[in-house]
């Protein structure tokens, strides 16, 4: 299918524009925004979108995308912060295997690392647990929970906004009852989502903030949900190979994910008392949060020298692919959690 797709639009295709920042002949480039002319990929949807003007979060830097600045952290650096790095190294040192009633018990007990999400999540966390379920290195202790939903967005996941039956949280509430754990001892997840028909929120600055609120409303109820719950690492969705607004997450949104994920970091990081983790500075409503992997990438390289290809999705152009995307998505996972500072405390033994 996505042969005829590519050959169709071969035909047809006009070269498009790349707006990076060493494109001095690009009309399209400012000296501080890096404007992106999105109707030139109105509707579009193929393999021929191998490239866009969008440029990846992580190789933006001190430019801005609709007055969101580059970079996964301030001043368009990659790198987070000393000292969120030592808070949450210093959480890190207090994780323990706990028992199902969430009770340390460093004989018997679990330290459970947990997936919210929906399908993308889903597809790539099971990959990923595919790895870590045969690593030997790990921490024997550590056991890994999929526990992202296909098909359910963050709307569900929030009694507010939901309107489906069941909820996401009956089905998690059903997965771990048929489990030999419990929510008590989840103490990490992995939290990657998005928001449904993102081209009909209102634009992209709307998608972004809606999807911000969202989060924010989140936190409280997964704090709720896995009392002990103390880290979370957030992902942006990968790239989407479609501008078509009928489809479930099309481009631009999938990439304007990346500006929600960092306004909830940073967000953190600067004190907004809705994401508060810190029990000396008032209400507990957060666990302590950080960037995991950054996803979204053109089918070029990135600086870094990640890509995210047509072959990575499925033949909606949205899913990863069970041949290439998700093992890849699960890889980044896989050498993020074994390499971070705050992670390797209690992935490893």
């Amino acid at each position: 299918m996505k042969a005829i797709k590519f050959l169709l639009f071969a035909l047809v295709l006009v070269p498009m524009a790349n707006c990076r920042n060493d494109d001095v002949e690009s009309p399209l480039l400012m000296t501080e925004e890096a404007l992106c002319d999105i109707e030139q990929y109105a509707q579009e949807i193929g393999c021929h979108l191998i490239n866009t003007c969008l440029v990846p979060i992580t190789d933006l830097g001190t430019e801005t995308y609709l007055g969101f600045g580059g970079g996964l952290y301030e001043n368009g650096s990659n790198i987070r912060p000393i000292s969120h790095t030592q808070k949450g190294i210093d959480i890190a040192k207090t994780i323990v295997p706990i028992d199902t009633t969430g009770n340390p018990d460093t004989s018997n007990g679990k330290i459970l690392m947990a997936s919210i999400g929906l399908s993308n999540t889903n597809f790539e966390f099971k990959e990923f647990q595919k790895i870590v379920d045969t690593h030997e290195d790990k921490d024997q202790k550590l056991t890994i929970v999929n526990s992202a939903i296909p098909g359910y967005a963050i709307f569900d996941w929030i009694p507010e906004t939901n309107v489906k039956t069941p909820s996401a949280w009956d089905i998690v509430h059903e997965q771990y009852d048929s489990l030999e754990v419990s929510q008590k001892q989840v103490q990490i997840i992995w939290l990657k989502h998005t928001t449904r028909n993102s081209a009909f929120l209102g634009g992209q600055e709307k998608h972004i903030d809606t999807l911000t609120q969202l989060y924010k409303k989140l936190f409280p109820i997964l704090m709720t949900e896995f009392p002990n719950l103390k880290m979370a690492y957030m992902s942006s969705r990968t790239r989407a190979y479609s501008f078509d607004p009928a489809t479930t997450d099309p481009e631009p949104y999938a990439y304007g994910s990346g500006f929600s994920v960092k306004s909830i970091v940073m967000g953190q990081i600067n004190g907004d008392p809705d994401l508060n983790y810190d029990n000396q500075k008032g209400d507990v409503r957060a666990p302590w949060i950080s960037w995991g992997p950054y996803l979204w990438a053109n089918g070029e390289p990135r600086n870094d020298g990640f890509t995210w290809q047509c072959q990575d999705t499925k033949d909606d152009f949205m899913h990863p692919s069970n041949d290439y995307g998700s093992p890849k998505i699960a890889r980044l996972l896989f050498d993020f959690f074994t390499t971070d500072e705050t992670s390797i405390i209690w992935y490893f033994d």
